[in-house]
């Protein structure tokens, strides 16, 4: 029913039209009512809705027949809303007309009619949706009638009033908003909400001052806020409050942004202008609300890809944001996980929500919202680093502080755990070695690729001028070559040169007989046996195996290195032009072996655009690993090397187009990759040095051992070194060990089953000079548990050990590594009295940053990574808080995402290799929930240590007391 109490007056309505389009409505209901179906209960349907009898057409036939109270009970039934006479005319629309309840009417009529053997048939199609539709217009027809007869009336009892008595409250009431807009206007504010506030009265007085003179803007009051393209409305078309997303997206600072908008904007908008906004920015939820209002809105085609290109512009959206959040953590500006977890709980619940709505924009908003929120949360955090970093500037008894800059750039930018890791270390270090490191600037192969890549077209042009040369041939071409050959004035490097193409052109041309010479031209000597596996006309595949005797290697790439000695190296010879397509075509189908080193000799010359492709096939291309493709361009230049030097030059200009993974986070370090720990690994060399070696997990115990066993085991010259891993064995165990590792050595040639008889048979060794022993040193790994068992034998095996030590010094020694039993520090243990206050230990730390450094550069540099920026690396190491274990498995993550840089075309052919390092590596790991879990679990695994788990304990109350403080 609609409540005759009040007015609206915000438009003027029209009786007799609204009578007219009544009456045209029902002649609408008759000619459907007459409609020829096939369909019997269509047929039925149609009647007793608009037949002469029927439920809907008695309203339109005579409408002023009927009371608004029986009008009004009719049309509530299909609205969302009751009408009210405060409804206004432009209301009056689909919006208004709940379809549900319409679809519930329709139904009910037609499961009434009485049918055959098809009662239960849904009354669905394109009938259902002709008969929504005009139930639907009737409704909205009769709505319109009942509000202007209803204004009609109220207008009829106004006429009771003089016309002067009217005109004389319509100029008080003018009079009284002149005068409190003049008093508004006197007043003065201070603050910009005291601004809003002013701005949003005056408003409002204008519009009261309009409505009292009869004028009106002819839009519905929410017009401005869904043009706004800001704000999602309710059901009473005011901005919708819920929900909240636990604060990160409050609603009164958009407000407060839209009012200042307001008050610099000189024009509205039209409809079809904010329509069109709406739809740039994919909230189109709010677009359709837009078209909705305004039938002249001429809308856009092809919806379905606008909307399918909403959806996935949301996806990336929410990639972005969760890499957004995680670089956030790791920069120190969220502290905990939980509160982490908070910020992507936030944003899955909010797309759920803007997936229904379709206001893709606004999601998007609320997440810049959410990343906002995250800075303002670190900012007391970042101003207490910023007092501890300007308290160590007025530290320093210097005039130039420029070398302080570069943090100071990092705290401006926001990476706080860099920047307390640095005065962390400035606490402990000399302004000169912190400038070291601020400055240090590790090149350990980019410069050599770099210079490749300048002087690559050069090298290409002169290799394809003379493409039906030999490769000798162009070499003798290259500037001033020719004349210092004519005068026999070639330098060793030039002659060098010379012995490498000529090789290369005399196995080109006939196969087999010149592989050794090429091969050691690359630094490989020591060859045992070169085999033809496979020939034919244009390819020939060589399997060359090595003295097991490997030489040191520069670089740290096993697989080019020592493991081709111990595990042999493929080579394919490849005659004839090749596309990078067919390079790989032909290599996948030769099947060869991924675990060794391939190297692919190619007799024609790539352009840098083909190489640059290859480089994209060869790293998104699983059995393209470990294979280095050499064509004559590379191998020209390779003259500019000497031979002992071209192996590491070989990689740096080779790997950049590879995929190899150099990195190493589960198995054992191979030697190459050994980096830093020079003086722990003298120390353990030193044959009067520690014997014991102790530290957390992950810092390299194990590799300091292995390194330790590969440099110094030549049984050739009598040294051996036997590494043994005795992880939770007792003495007996580690005894029967010992015993085997010894005989397999050739060292003994007997089994002994006490430890005293190995002493005595070691000492027999060098007393009657039966082996020619040098030096033995005996590795134990992972001695925890053995040391607890050896203490409760009064540490006999160690005196053992000991024994022997003192018996033949600087000939024979021991190591006991592990973690925190290796050496207990209670006073019976250290006691004068006891075997361990006889021995030196060593302590085994995190890395310093130089070490960190190189350990995470080196590998990357020769694979063609650009560091543009220095605090890309300095929060990688502070993320793994230098520990060894941890930098290789980032460094191996980091070489693994190239693939997915390509496959997400985050790369171009046409200027990769080099690839930089920035940012967008680290947010394309830590989008990888999996890869975050490996991080926190290999960083906790360094604290959890014993039942009591005290290690744990102690570093969270540490971190709690330092967040807190």
């Amino acid at each position: 029913m609609v409540c005759s109490s009040t007015h609206q007056t915000a438009q003027p309505v029209d009786l007799d039209g609204a009578r007219q389009a009544v009456a045209a409505q029902y002649q609408a209901l008759c000619m459907d009512e007459r409609k020829p179906s096939p369909h019997p209960r269509l047929r039925g349907l149609r009647s007793q809705l608009y037949g002469g009898h029927g439920q809907v057409v008695p309203y339109f036939k005579d409408v002023d027949a009927f009371s608004l109270t029986e009008l009004s009970d009719f049309c509530n039934t299909f609205l969302n809303t009751p009408l009210t006479a405060d409804t206004p005319v432009n209301r009056i629309e689909d919006r208004l007309v709940n379809e549900n309840k319409v679809k519930e009417y329709l139904d009910s009529v037609w499961f009434s009619i009485p049918v055959g053997e098809r009662k239960n048939e849904r009354f669905l199609g394109k009938d259902a949706t002709q008969q929504i539709k005009l139930i639907k217009k009737s409704v909205l027809i009769l709505c319109r009638y009942i509000l202007a007869k209803q204004a009609a009336q109220h207008e009829q009892n106004q006429h009771g009033l003089s016309p002067d008595v009217l005109a004389q409250q319509r100029q008080k009431g003018l009079d009284l908003l002149q005068q409190a807009q003049a008093e508004l206007a006197g007043q003065t504010v201070d603050t910009v909400m005291d601004e809003l506030a002013k701005a949003v009265l005056q408003a409002l007085l204008n519009d009261l001052t309009r409505q009292f003179q009869g004028c009106s803007s002819g839009e519905p009051y929410y017009a401005p806020l869904l043009k706004a393209n800001a704000f999602e409305l309710d059901s009473d078309y005011l901005p919708d409050l819920t929900p909240d997303y636990d604060g990160e997206y409050p609603l009164v600072p958009r407000l407060q942004r839209y009012i200042q908008a307001r008050l610099s904007q000189t024009a509205d908008l039209s409809w079809q202008e904010a329509y069109h906004q709406a739809v740039r920015c994919y909230n189109l939820g709010l677009a359709k609300e837009i078209a909705g209002l305004d039938d002249t809105v001429k809308r856009i085609g092809k919806w379905d890809l606008v909307l399918q290109n909403g959806i996935q512009y949301a996806g990336d959206d929410t990639e972005s944001y969760r890499s957004d959040v995680e670089l956030a953590a790791n920069y120190g500006k969220i502290i905990g996980k939980e509160r982490m977890e908070h910020y992507f709980s936030v944003a899955d619940t909010a797309r759920s929500h803007f997936k229904k709505t379709q206001n893709f924009a606004l999601y998007k908003d609320l997440l810049q919202s959410c990343l906002k929120h995250i800075d303002e949360e670190a900012e007391p955090r970042r101003q207490s680093v910023q007092r501890e970093l300007d308290q160590f500037r007025s530290q320093i008894q210097e005039e130039d502080l420029s070398w302080l800059d570069p943090i100071q750039a990092w705290l401006d930018h926001g990476n706080l755990t860099i920047v307390e890791d640095y005065l962390h270390r400035c606490a402990h270090k000399s302004p000169r070695e912190m400038k070291l490191i601020l400055n240090y600037q590790g090149d350990f192969g980019l410069k050599t690729f770099t210079q490749f890549l300048e002087q690559y077209q050069a090298g290409f042009d002169l290799c394809n001028k003379n493409k039906k040369l030999s490769l000798k041939n162009i070499y003798d071409q290259k500037p001033g070559i020719r004349n210092k050959r004519v005068h026999d004035r070639l330098n060793r490097k030039e002659k060098d040169g010379l012995d490498f193409v000529e090789a290369w052109s005399a196995e080109s041309s006939a196969s087999g007989k010149s592989m050794k010479p090429l091969l050691e031209g690359l630094g490989y000597g020591n060859i045992a046996d070169i085999q033809v596996s496979r020939a034919e006309k244009n390819c020939t595949c060589y399997s060359v195996k090595f003295e097991k005797n490997p030489p040191r290697f520069h670089h740290p790439f096993a697989v080019f290195g020592s493991g081709a000695y111990y595990n042999g190296l493929n080579v394919v010879l490849f005659r004839g032009s090749h596309t990078p397509q067919s390079i790989v075509n032909e290599i996948s189908q030769l099947s060869v072996a991924k675990e060794k080193g391939t190297l692919f000799f190619l007799d024609s010359a790539l352009t840098l655009s083909d190489r640059r492709e290859l480089a994209r096939l060869m790293k998104t291309n699983l059995d393209m690993q470990n294979v280095l493709v050499l064509d004559r361009v590379l191998a020209l230049y390779l003259t500019h090397f000497e031979k002992n030097d071209r192996n590491d030059k070989l990689l740096a200009l080779a790997l950049p187009f590879a995929y190899v993974q150099p990195f190493i986070s589960e198995a054992r370090i191979p030697p190459e990759m050994f980096i830093g720990r020079s003086a722990e690994l003298a120390a353990i060399q030193d044959m009067a040095g520690p014997v014991f070696v102790y530290g957390g997990r992950q810092l390299g115990k194990s590799a300091l051992l292995r390194q330790t066993r590969y440099l110094v085991h030549h049984p050739e010259q009598g040294n051996y070194a036997i590494y043994l891993d005795i992880k939770n064995k007792d003495g007996d165990a580690v005894l029967g060990d010992t015993c085997d590792e010894l005989r397999r050595a050739g060292i003994l040639n007997k089994h002994v089953r006490t430890w005293d008889e190995l002493g005595r048979s070691l000492k027999d060794l060098w007393s009657q000079g039966k082996k020619n022993i040098d030096k033995l040193m005996i590795l134990y790994d992972e001695s925890d548990h053995f040391l607890v068992d050896a203490a409760a034998q009064q540490n006999r095996p160690i005196e053992v050990l000991k024994d022997i030590r003192d018996y033949v010094p600087g000939h024979f020694k021991f190591i006991f590594a592990g973690l925190h039993n290796v050496i207990r520090f209670d006073r019976r243990q250290l006691g004068d009295n006891t075997v361990f206050a006889q021995l030196d230990h060593l302590v085994v730390k995190p890395f310093g940053y130089l070490e960190a450094n190189e350990l995470l550069l080196k590998p990357l540099s020769y694979l063609g990574f650009e560091i543009r920026n220095q605090d890309i690396i300095s929060t990688i190491l502070a993320q793994t808080n230098y520990f060894p274990g941890l930098i290789q498995y980032y460094g191996k993550n980091l070489v693994e995402s190239i693939r997915s840089q390509y496959k997400n075309q985050l790369f171009t052919d046409c200027n990769t290799p080099p690839y930089p390092l920035d940012e967008s590596y680290l947010k394309d790991l830590l989008k990888d929930e999996k890869f975050r879990q490996k991080i926190d679990d290999l960083f906790m695994i360094t604290l959890e240590l014993d039942a009591d788990n005290y290690y744990a304990i102690i570093a969270l109350v540490v971190a709690y007391q330092y967040q807190y403080e």
